[in-house]
């Protein structure tokens, strides 16, 4: 436990358990860490001279709570400046800003030698973005059946699922976000359609309208899975064959992980904590960055080689134990330790 007898920086105002539905979830564990080790936590916007945790890095360099004497500490997850105009601004003022700021979380390797290139050593703390491990089973012949009839999807059919939110803005999501790579998804079950019979694919997540329109025009049957509350999204896992990430750019993802803990066969771009927690073929199927050819070999390489499968699925599972949010939380304390 940690403890200040200070009334001063003895508590963390944690921000964003309103916002984003990633994020919320995002400031809900972190809440759930705090109360692990005994650290105050309010959810409260007005703050003098405490901790304050912003949620994501958008509204960093705009915020004011250090004029309040509070220590501001935010998570920049990605956000490359060469990705797009909108990222190299956005990137520009936190650099502009950094006096502000008493702590970065990164998650993965690549964003952590960014902010050190740029200035940031000495403010910086590696967390990756931790799994629920109770939120994600195993998952077993049985519970694969099981789920596929409640969700009407046919037993025989060859399912790959897409989790994440890859359309612009939170309406109908009809303008691809191309960072996370849906035209690399697509084109990748172009592949997959000549050389998997019964393809399926399932989705979650708003603004999916890019995707499900792509889908449809290849004359892929899919399902869209809307409001799932994040606990039941291991669900969903349960009833595929195999993931797939294709984003170009990444802070973890979250589905890698998930994917890993429920037993999925998981293929995906060099992204984000991939290069720090994956191993190729023996963990899960890398592929480089835009290459949807890759993305359909791979995947047929773990549809077609149960055996092998069966072992990486294994593998992957203890890989993500090591990451659970449980698992994480000696590494939050080193990360608060000098703050307080």
């Amino acid at each position: 436990m940690l403890k200040n007898k200070s009334h001063h920086f003895n508590r963390v105002h944690v921000l964003g358990t309103r916002g984003e539905w990633s994020l919320k979830w995002d400031a809900y564990f972190l809440i759930e860490t705090l109360k692990t080790l005994g650290i105050e936590y309010s959810e409260s916007r007005f703050a003098h001279k405490q901790v304050v945790y912003l949620p994501s890095r958008y509204g960093a360099p705009n915020s004011h709570y250090h004029l309040l004497g509070n220590k501001i500490l935010f998570d920049f997850f990605h956000g490359h400046p060469d990705g797009s105009q909108e990222a190299a601004s956005l990137f520009r003022r936190i650099c502009n800003a950094r006096s502000k700021f008493a702590g970065i979380r990164v998650p993965n390797s690549l964003m952590e030698g960014l902010l050190i290139d740029n200035g940031f050593e000495g403010k910086l703390f590696r967390i990756p973005i931790g799994v629920q491990l109770e939120w994600f089973p195993f998952r077993t012949t049985e519970a694969k059946r099981t789920v596929r009839d409640k969700l009407g999807i046919p037993q025989g059919a060859v399912v790959l699922g897409s989790f994440q939110k890859d359309g612009i803005g939170w309406g109908g999501g009809d303008e691809p976000k191309l960072i996370k790579g849906p035209d690399i998804f697509l084109k990748g079950i172009e592949i997959l359609q000549n050389e998997v019979s019964e393809l399926f694919v399932l989705l979650t997540g708003p603004a999916r309208g890019y995707v499900k329109q792509g889908l449809t025009k290849l004359g892929v049957p899919f399902k869209h899975l809307t409001n799932v509350h994040a606990s039941e999204i291991g669900e969903a896992y349960r009833a595929l064959d195999a993931y797939l990430v294709t984003s170009r750019e990444e802070g973890g993802p979250k589905a890698v992980l998930e994917a890993m803990a429920s037993g999925v066969p998981l293929i995906t771009t060099s992204v984000g904590q991939v290069v720090d927690i994956v191993d190729h073929e023996k963990t899960a199927w890398i592929s480089e960055v835009e290459d949807s050819e890759a993305i359909a070999h791979w995947t047929l390489r773990a549809l077609e080689d149960q055996t092998n499968t069966e072992r990486v699925v294994k593998k992957a599972r203890a890989v993500a134990e090591k990451y659970s949010h449980a698992s994480l939380v000696e590494e939050w304390r080193k990360a608060f330790q000098p703050i307080f």
